[in-house]
């Protein structure tokens, strides 16, 4: 309802009896109006018991979804430690196989009496194939084993690579052989300091 010249009903009272009109409630409209409930705005008991359902239950997910997480980052890490475990053992068995398989032809070519002057070539193109098996064995052994294992490694590798050169010679560089052979025959024979150290770093001694 809309008044002429501005007026309410407030002024209108002013000019009949000459009173001041009281003036008219004015309510701040962010604020809560008359007769607004306060209890009634409240949630309600059953809502409250709700949201702590919900907020348990969200509450329950995550701390399982924590738990499955640090549970399954850990069989990761196990199966990867058992997976480099498995390819260091691969890799020191196929490398001292071999070590092994040479020094045992070269025992047999050339500890008999009497000693070959010189290898026959079939007797040479054997050592030379086991000798280029060796190297990229031990190049695999180098990147996986520890500063300890593959200095053994490499001095064993060294020591084959002295005696194929030793008995390939016409003649037979007998004394290059004897050096060779002293380093994998006797008490600190180089192939059994490799098969130590080697069962030590896999965990089976």
């Amino acid at each position: 309802m809309f008044w002429r010249g501005g007026e309410t009903p407030a002024h209108r009272h002013e000019e009949k009896t000459g009173l001041p009109a009281r003036p008219e409630p004015w309510y701040d409209p962010l604020e809560e109006g008359p007769g607004t409930n306060d209890e009634a705005s409240k949630p309600s008991l059953e809502m409250r018991v709700a949201l702590i359902g919900v907020v348990g239950a969200l509450a329950g997910t995550l701390a399982g979804g924590l738990v499955t997480w640090a549970v399954t980052k850990d069989q990761l890490a196990s199966q990867r430690a058992d997976a480099r475990r498995t390819e260091r053992l691969t890799a020191y068995s196929q490398y001292f196989g071999d070590a092994a398989s040479l020094w045992t032809q070269v025992f047999d070519i050339y500890e008999v009496s009497p000693r070959p002057p010189s290898l026959t070539k079939a007797q040479t193109a054997g050592l030379r194939k086991l000798e280029e098996r060796l190297t990229r064995e031990y190049a695999l052994v180098a990147l996986l084993a520890p500063d300890h294992l593959r200095s053994l490694a490499r001095e064993l590798n060294n020591a084959d690579t002295d005696v194929g050169n030793a008995l390939g010679t016409d003649p037979i560089d007998y004394e290059g052989y004897k050096e060779a052979m002293k380093q994998v025959v006797g008490p600190n024979s180089l192939l059994r300091q490799f098969t130590d150290a080697a069962k030590k770093d896999i965990g089976t001694r």
